[in-house]
């Protein structure tokens, strides 16, 4: 990872907010990436990935990620999706493959530095309109993910495609809207995080 700064960042006491670029597995392809993560003695009750939708980028989400991080003590991770904002590719080219690999590599990174630390975070995602759509075909092909849930804004489901792919991803997918999502979030986090943390009883025989 290379640390960049490309957009003017936001200042907040509360919150430490990082940019950088990842690198894919497609050559050339970098993803502009920003993370804001609470100042606090405290341990960040999660991981929150939060993608955009088509036509926007990462600094849109900039405010719903720093009011996480300072109110809700989460460390909150965006990507440009490739074409998009800062990240490298042919500009608003769309292929559904390919921004599932994008998905992918922040899901991996993010991973990857929880198997690095010594305490493991549950990560979940958010989505907003078209990105929910890319989340989903990467569940439905990735089922086992290392995802705790996956919140869905505004998803572009067809009555076909609801019946299709949510019986696939149901376990893994919150359809919230407005106040509701941060609300559910939480729950869905203090009961993964005590679930973690549960001791676990060894059988012997």
């Amino acid at each position: 990872m290379e640390e960049e700064n490309k957009i003017q960042l936001p200042t907040n006491s509360k919150v430490k907010v990082d940019s950088f670029y990842l690198k894919t597995n497609t050559s050339f392809i970098n993803l502009y990436c920003i993370k804001v993560t609470p100042i606090t003695q405290d341990t960040p009750k999660a991981s929150i990935l939060i993608f955009h939708s088509l036509f926007e980028d990462s600094s849109e989400y900039i405010p719903l990620a720093t009011h996480l991080a300072a109110e809700g003590s989460f460390e909150c991770y965006m990507i440009d999706f490739r074409g998009f904002g800062y990240s490298s590719g042919t500009r608003a080219y769309v292929d559904l493959i390919e921004l599932q690999q994008d998905v992918f590599t922040l899901i991996q990174e993010v991973h990857n530095q929880n198997i690095q630390r010594q305490f493991t975070l549950p990560t979940f995602v958010i989505t907003s309109s078209y990105s929910s759509n890319v989340v989903a075909g990467l569940l439905i092909n990735n089922p086992h993910l290392p995802l705790a849930g996956v919140i869905m804004c505004s998803p572009a489901f067809t009555e076909d495609d609801r019946r299709s792919t949510l019986p696939i991803v149901d376990q893994m997918v919150g359809m919230c809207l407005g106040p509701l999502m941060h609300v559910k979030l939480l729950k869905q986090i203090d009961c993964k995080k005590e679930q973690l943390n549960k001791p676990r009883n060894v059988s012997k025989r």
